[in-house]
């Protein structure tokens, strides 16, 4: 059983619609069962997200390596174990919209399944922020739209 969202977007510090959210949280499994939209839209959007954030950080922080040192940095960075580790230190299993099968068998422990939902929970917070933020995509906005937590602010 998920936990209301209610509180969730202040207690990831981040503004987003509440109906945006519950989209970002729920399970094709769940959207299969009762109707609605699965989040696979919103993680494709917040993957690239995130990588695009990884990929300006990595480039600011190591100027002078190689592309292809920067991608192995990367891929160590944004994968399915690291980010469904971000996704459970902040709780979003407690929130996840799943199934009743999928349930369960687990699925709020399952990576795939938390890196997804983190993926469109970032591509939740950032759609609602393209309106106001499109005119600013090529000016290094990525890193300031939202405070993430897979890129460290640590040595900026």
């Amino acid at each position: 059983m998920a936990l209301p969202i209610a509180d969730l977007a202040s207690k990831l510090g981040v503004s987003v619609s509440p109906d945006r959210l519950i989209e970002a949280l729920t399970h094709g499994s769940y959207a299969y069962e009762r109707g609605g939209r699965s989040n696979r839209r919103l993680a494709f959007l917040g993957k690239g997200f995130i990588e695009l954030v990884v990929t300006e950080e990595l480039g600011r922080r190591h100027p002078r390596a190689a592309a292809n040192d920067r991608q192995r940095m990367k891929s160590f960075v944004v994968n399915e174990r690291a980010v469904a580790s971000v996704a459970r230190s902040l709780g979003l299993d407690a929130y996840l919209r799943l199934g009743r099968g999928e349930d369960r068998m687990g699925g709020r422990r399952k990576p795939l399944i938390l890196a997804n939902a983190l993926e469109a929970v970032v591509g939740a917070v950032h759609a609602d922020a393209l309106p106001c933020r499109n005119s600013q995509l090529g000016k290094g906005s990525a890193r300031r739209s939202m405070r993430f937590p897979l890129v460290s602010r640590k040595g900026s």
